[in-house]
């Protein structure tokens, strides 16, 4: 079992997509970010112990964007708006919203337990605010999918 530093965001980005039906992430070259290895760590059951940070974390250490431990992309969807800015954003609500804070260890069971918990479509209308309803929408509905489906592995891994 590992531990792991991540952003909230970034949990939950690989909830969504393993709740679409990613069952195993691939590199990508275009990032070279480590998105692949902690997403696979995470729905295989191999993460003991989480910690929440707002700045960059194990995903983003080698990605070509992460200058000086902050992201150096932009948003697409939003004129000027740095990605290091909205993501801390949306990271900062996450943890306020679940009663959580930045740089504490937590077992990631317990984690997991919370979210199947406080998932819910009016989160992701709060958090995702800049996002069109369709996208909120989905990543409502796979989250709390993908959620479930790492829960269960988690349970199956302990006995």
């Amino acid at each position: 079992m590992e531990n792991i530093v991540i952003k909230p965001h970034h949990l939950l980005d690989i909830l969504k997509l393993y709740g679409k039906g990613i069952e195993n992430f691939v590199p990508d070259i275009n990032y070279n970010h480590d998105f692949y290895l902690i997403g696979n760590m995470v729905v295989n059951g191999k993460v003991e112990f989480i910690r929440f940070t707002r700045d960059c974390d194990d995903i983003c250490r080698p990605c070509k964007y992460c200058k000086t431990e902050k992201c150096s992309d932009v948003v697409a969807f939003l004129s000027g708006y740095s990605k290091d800015e909205y993501n801390k954003e949306i990271d900062d609500e996450l943890l306020k919203f679940w009663g959580l804070r930045f740089d504490m260890d937590y077992s990631f069971n317990d984690i997991l337990v919370l979210l199947s918990k406080e998932l819910n479509y009016h989160l992701f209308k709060k958090v995702w605010k800049h996002e069109q309803e369709d996208a909120i929408q989905f990543r409502n509905a796979f989250t709390i999918m993908g959620t479930y489906k790492v829960l269960l592995n988690y349970a199956g891994s302990k006995g």
